[in-house]
C-alpha cells in the first residue's frame, strides 16, 4: 500500500507538490484580479438559459482578454496565443482550445467568459448565444435600475 500526501488548491484542483500548489494558487489570484475589471455577471440559471446580457466596456474587455492570452503563452507558448498578442484577434475557441488543454482552471474558467462575449461585447451567459444573440433576450441586465 503506498500513502499520498496532496494538496489542494482553493478551486479544488489538486496537485502532489506542495510548492506547485502554491504557485497555481498565484496564478489563480492574478486571474481574478485580472478579471474582477469586468461587470459581474448574474449567477442564476435564468442568465445562463438567456434571460439578457450584461454590456461589457470593449477597452476593458481587451485589455483583460490579452492578459489572460499572456498569461497562457507564458505557460504553454503558441502561435495561436502570439497571433492575439501580436493585435490579431484569433478564434476564441482556438485559444479556449490550448487553454483547456493546458488543465489550468482558473485560466479556463477565465477564458470561458470571453467565449460568452459577442463582438459588440455582450456577455451572454453560455456561447451559444453569443452568436445566436436572437434567441437571448433583448435585455441588458447591468443597465436595469
Amino acid at each position: 500500500m503506498k500513502f499520498l500526501a496532496k494538496a489542494i488548491a482553493d478551486d479544488g484542483t489538486e496537485f502532489l507538490d506542495a510548492d506547485k500548489c502554491i504557485a497555481y494558487e498565484s496564478l489563480c489570484k492574478k486571474i481574478d484580479k485580472i478579471m474582477a475589471l469586468l461587470v459581474p455577471i448574474p449567477d442564476s440559471c435564468e442568465f445562463a438559459n438567456g434571460s439578457g446580457y450584461i454590456q461589457q466596456d470593449p477597452l476593458t474587455v481587451d485589455a483583460a482578454r490579452l492578459a489572460i492570452v499572456k498569461y497562457a503563452n507564458d505557460i504553454f507558448p503558441h502561435k495561436w496565443f502570439e497571433h492575439e498578442l501580436s493585435g490579431q484577434k484569433a478564434d476564441s475557441s482556438w485559444c479556449g482550445r490550448l487553454i483547456s488543454d493546458m488543465s489550468e482552471k482558473c485560466l479556463y474558467k477565465a477564458w470561458q467568459r470571453f467565449m460568452c462575449m459577442s463582438s459588440d461585447y455582450r456577455e451572454y451567459g453560455q456561447p451559444y448565444f453569443a452568436s445566436h444573440q436572437s434567441e437571448a433576450k433583448d435585455v441588458c441586465l447591468n443597465q436595469l435600475g
